[in-house]
Parts: structure tokens; C-alpha cells; sequence
């Protein structure tokens, strides 16, 4: 998602600069500046510095090192009880809220799709900040 690490000192050099292409390979949160380079918006911000984004941006999808829906769906199969809660937490709230509706289909019951910032006690399962 390009938030933080080396990426962020190599994007610095590369945006600017037409000749150059940066591949985005999985997928990148909204509001992370991954998916601000996928969009192409013409201004990037690193580290609190904007740069006129001029590079090309290709992006290949399905190349994410995360489990996707089956992954998640055998993981939990394969515990020897269901989890007491389970928290969404990764993918578009859209996709969250499918894979919640799916996981009750497979005896789940309490299940937390969270908005950002939303913070839980995890021995209770209950809302801290509502």
C-alpha cells in the first residue's frame, strides 16, 4: 500500500519522472498512497512533500501475498471450535460486510465488521468507543 518503508524513498525519486513505471501488485486500501498512485491523482504527498505524479502506473491485482476468501474460509473450518468473535478487518467495506454475511452462513454468530477507529474489548467482544 506504499505507507512506509524503503518504498516511500524510492517513490520520492521515481514519480516525478515520466520515464518510469510503478507497478502496483495486489491491493491498496483506500486512502493509502498506493491506491492515490492507482487512481493517478496528480499530486502525491511523501512525507508531508508533494510531487506532481508524472511516472506511468500499471497495476496487476491478483499477485497479494494475503489469504483471500477461501483461505479464511478453510482457516476457520479447520479450528476445532468456531471463534467466540470474529473481526473484519481487511478489504472494502462492501467486500467485508459479503464475507461477514458468508461467515454466519457457516454457524458464525458474532461477527464485527469495524469503522475506522472503532476499538473493541476482545475478552467482551463489545464496542469500547461507539
Amino acid at each position: 500500500m506504499c505507507e512506509a518503508g524503503r518504498i516511500l524513498h524510492h517513490l520520492i525519486h521515481a514519480v516525478g519522472d515520466a520515464r518510469n513505471t510503478i507497478l502496483i501488485v495486489g491491493y491498496c486500501a483506500p486512502h493509502t498512497l498506493g491506491r492515490r498512485l492507482m487512481e493517478q491523482q496528480p499530486l502525491i504527498r511523501i512525507f508531508g512533500q508533494e510531487f506532481r505524479l508524472r511516472a506511468e502506473v500499471e497495476h496487476i491485482g491478483g499477485l497479494s501475498t494475503h489469504g483471500d476468501r477461501h483461505d479464511l474460509l478453510e482457516h476457520i473450518r479447520g479450528m476445532s471450535s468456531p471463534p467466540a468473535t470474529v473481526y473484519v478487518v481487511h478489504g472494502d467495506e462492501p467486500v467485508s460486510l459479503a464475507f461477514a454475511s458468508h461467515l454466519r452462513t457457516e454457524g458464525i454468530s458474532n461477527i464485527q465488521v469495524p469503522h475506522e477507529g472503532q476499538q473493541f474489548d476482545l475478552l467482551t467482544g463489545r464496542p469500547l468507543n461507539d
